[in-house]
């Protein structure tokens, strides 16, 4: 079975930039070496832990993987879902969108250096939301294909329990009606 949640989650942002809020405590500070040393602490922190996990690349690796397992649900809920063609071609086109929407992205991020400088950070938010965006729209067509597929799985169980019933019905009431030869 293919799991949906992430082993690695990056921790809250809040916590993420506690740091940066407790740098204006570094006035109080009373030694200048300190009061660096704290600030230079701080900016570590801040680019280790929120910068670079959010660089456009990281994310599209992380995109990257999301769409693989998406595919590979893709893949058991068109095998599983044979006798719903139409479920399957929607979720086909579902999915074929999305992986032009990660195309886009990609030739996105491997233009980014024609970008000027002072529209950088523009450049970079627009990306950060459309490459969640993606992210959150192949979730959600992963969990719609799984879905699907469990609801397509327990109406098999119910209807083999129906046919496994009927068929002991039938062998415990012909049982009853012949009445036992006796030699």
């Amino acid at each position: 079975m293919i799991s949906r949640t992430s082993k690695t989650q990056m921790p809250d942002l809040v916590v993420q930039l506690l740091p940066l809020a407790l740098t204006p405590l570094a006035g109080l500070v009373p030694n200048n070496i300190q009061r660096s040393f704290i600030l230079t602490l701080a900016v570590l922190y801040f680019t280790i832990f929120v910068v670079l996990p959010n660089r456009p690349s990281i994310r599209l690796q992380k995109l990257e993987k999301e769409i693989d397992d998406t595919l590979k649900i893709h893949a058991m809920a068109v095998q599983e879902l044979e006798g719903d063609p139409c479920f399957v071609a929607e979720a086909s086109l579902r999915v074929a969108q999305i992986k032009l929407r990660e195309s886009v992205l990609r030739a996105k991020v491997l233009g980014g250096g024609d970008v000027a400088w002072r529209r950088y950070p523009q450049y970079l938010r627009g990306l950060s939301i459309n490459i969640g965006g993606c992210q959150r729209d192949a979730q959600k067509v992963g969990a719609l294909m799984m879905t699907v597929v469990e609801f397509g799985r327990q109406r098999k169980y119910t209807e083999d329990i129906a046919q496994r019933q009927t068929i002991l019905e039938t062998v415990f009431l012909k049982s009853i009606r012949e009445p036992a030869v006796h030699v």
